[in-house]
């Protein structure tokens, strides 16, 4: 019978989890990476009734750069079935962890705060890790000159707007070029598809696309120019940045997100930092890390920017946004390996966790304020707290019994006054 391969599909990007379909007896898997001999992986899940059953396997393996990938269903010894898929990037088991509660690191803020004011350039910093929730920033929502790096988000739409499989060769050509050879070309004629025949309308709506997206900082004046360019008047920021592969991110992890909201969906996201993981400049982060870095570069002849996601890291994945401009290559290549080596790290480091404990008595300063000008100052004194209650919260029960003790003496009073008065008409 035959093995039905689930996920990774082919250009996907994969966090190293294996689904597939195959028959029922099937008690073993062969897993074949790149073409080199395949290793057994242990099978963690087999579910399902009747002559197939689906299983799910872990692959450790990481490999960024597009490999292929084949598993081999077995029963016993005897061979039940194969199926392979080819241009998938291996980021790590915990590429699509659950996002952490985001929450500022005000170390880490300083320390990107420090690269931005010794710099005689305008430049922008947005980091997050996503595993520790820790995020960072200095100058994040200066608006630069944005360059090709927008080119992801336009991919991003066009996904949303086609209903078809993103890998079919009448359209994923155009995906990849735009993405991993950040063609200007590609990414017209998607605006033009878009713009309905108008590449000038599809930058338009485009514009409205990150609104959905929440990139405030983002615009596009119109198509991509192709030849001679004249001044750039796209912008966008670091913040922006991040914003854009948080979103992709999180569709290609959970489904959800607002990606999922506009309308692309978890393969279609995966197939997109697929080609992310796959793009041919190096930028500004990259350079600097030893695991898988899915990214999208933007530059001019000075300005380099990137928006990058680097996998297989500490408190992971982690989002590095980065805008510069009036610098060149290398000084832009500096600033770089600054923020991944003295910012990047002190995201990675979850935040420790702190236990409260009340101890059995507890002492309190309590300030005595003077009922009257001639009265000596207010005089401190430190005595314990019982039971949970202050001396103010005592005194105002004593009030509060008394005031209804007095009243309900009042109230019998009335009555035995009442009652005299009736008896004495009476006797009238």
């Amino acid at each position: 019978m035959p093995v039905i391969l689930v996920a990774p599909l082919s250009h996907e990007a994969s966090d190293g989890r294996v689904e597939l379909v195959a028959s029922a007896g099937t008690d073993r898997l062969v897993v074949s990476v790149g073409g080199r001999a395949g290793s057994d992986v242990a099978i963690l899940q087999a579910s399902g009734t009747g002559a197939m059953r689906r299983i799910t396997a872990q692959l450790d393996v990481v490999d960024a750069a597009g490999t292929s990938l084949e598993v081999r269903a077995f029963r016993g010894e005897v061979a039940a079935g194969r199926a392979a898929v080819e241009d998938i990037h291996l980021l790590g088991a915990e590429a699509f962890r659950q996002p952490a509660a985001r929450r500022l690191n005000a170390k880490a803020n300083a320390a990107a705060q420090a690269i931005v004011t010794s710099l005689r350039a305008p430049i922008g910093i947005s980091l997050e890790c996503l595993g520790t929730g820790w995020r960072a920033g200095a100058n994040a929502n200066h608006r630069a000159i944005a360059g090709s790096t927008l080119k992801a988000a336009i991919v991003a739409r066009a996904l949303a707007l086609d209903a078809g499989d993103p890998t079919r060769p009448e359209v994923f050509p155009t995906y990849e070029a735009a993405i991993v050879n950040s063609s200007n070309d590609a990414a017209n004629v998607l605006l033009t598809k878009m713009g309905d025949g108008s590449p000038r309308t599809g930058a338009v709506r485009m514009n409205e696309f990150f609104g959905a997206l929440d990139m405030t900082s983002s615009y596009l004046d119109g198509p991509y120019a192709v030849g001679t360019p004249g001044p750039s008047l796209k912008r966008t920021s670091a913040n922006d940045l991040t914003q854009l592969m948080r979103a992709i991110g999180t569709t290609a992890a959970t489904g959800g997100g607002q990606l999922a909201s506009a309308g692309v969906t978890q393969h279609e996201a995966r197939v997109l930092l697929g080609l992310l993981a796959g793009t041919e400049y190096p930028g500004l982060v990259r350079p600097n890390l030893a695991g898988p870095v899915a990214h999208k570069a933007g530059w001019l002849d000075s300005v380099q920017n990137d928006a990058a996601i680097a996998f297989d890291i500490s408190g992971g994945p982690c989002i590095v946004s980065l805008t510069t401009e009036g610098l060149g290559l290398g000084e832009a290549t500096a600033i770089g390996h600054r923020v991944v080596t003295e910012v990047l790290p002190l995201l990675t480091t979850p935040a420790p966790t702190v236990r409260a404990t009340r101890p059995a008595a507890e002492t309190r300063t309590v300030v005595v304020t003077p009922a009257r000008k001639a009265e000596p100052p207010a005089q401190v004194a430190t005595r314990p707290r019982h039971a949970g209650r202050s001396w103010t919260m005592i005194g105002s029960s004593l009030a509060l019994v008394l005031s209804v003790g007095l009243a309900t003496l009042a109230i019998f009073a009335r009555r035995r006054a009442v009652a005299r008065q009736r008896r004495h008409h009476r006797r009238r």
